[in-house]
């Protein structure tokens, strides 16, 4: 292990009740510009992103974020109450892919919380735990309609990362910002 880490090798060596190295360590250094993720191509091609909806949602917000999400090279996921199909204010039917049974926040690049409602307290929870894991792994969020009242909350809405409006024409290319960086 001195080849490898010469302070690693002490640590060992006293923890197993040998002599430790007298030399020994590795002359490569300890951070790499090929490795950082500072001086990668901040895109927001091929991310994922998961989209909750529930039923009555705002399609006259949903719809044109959702539209330029994929115009950005996004994938969106609808996750909802219930498999099959959600059904918006106007009548605009999305099909839904993942149930929070089906899916969890870690596969996901970014969280979109779109609003609408649900009566389930199961439906929920789910959300909640969903939100709060995205969050804690420092992934973006953001919200609109009845989905800003999500990340209210906590006063999660104030940090970095999190991004909320009902215009469209702002909301969707600060999101894309957001999930690019």
């Amino acid at each position: 292990f001195a080849n490898v880490n010469f302070d690693l090798a002490v640590a060992i060596a006293q923890n197993v009740g040998v002599a430790p190295p007298v030399s020994g360590g590795s002359q490569v250094t300890a951070a790499s510009p090929a490795l950082s993720q500072l001086n990668t191509n901040f895109s927001p091609e091929s991310r994922k992103v998961a989209v909750i909806v529930g039923t009555q949602f705002n399609d006259a917000v949903v719809i044109p974020v959702l539209n330029q999400l994929v115009q950005a090279g996004i994938t969106p996921e609808i996750i909802s109450e219930k498999l099959g199909a959600v059904r918006g204010k106007n009548g605009t039917l999305l099909k839904v892919d993942h149930t929070f049974l089906t899916t969890d926040s870690v596969v996901y690049d970014a969280i979109y919380i779109a609003g609408g409602y649900s009566e389930s307290k199961q439906f929920s929870k789910g959300m909640a735990h969903f939100i709060y894991e995205a969050f804690n792994h420092y992934k973006p969020l953001g919200a609109t309609n009845e989905g800003k009242l999500w990340l209210e909350m906590d006063a999660i809405g104030e940090s970095p990362g999190i991004v909320m409006s009902d215009q469209p024409d702002w909301f969707a290319p600060e999101f894309i910002k957001a999930i690019a960086t």
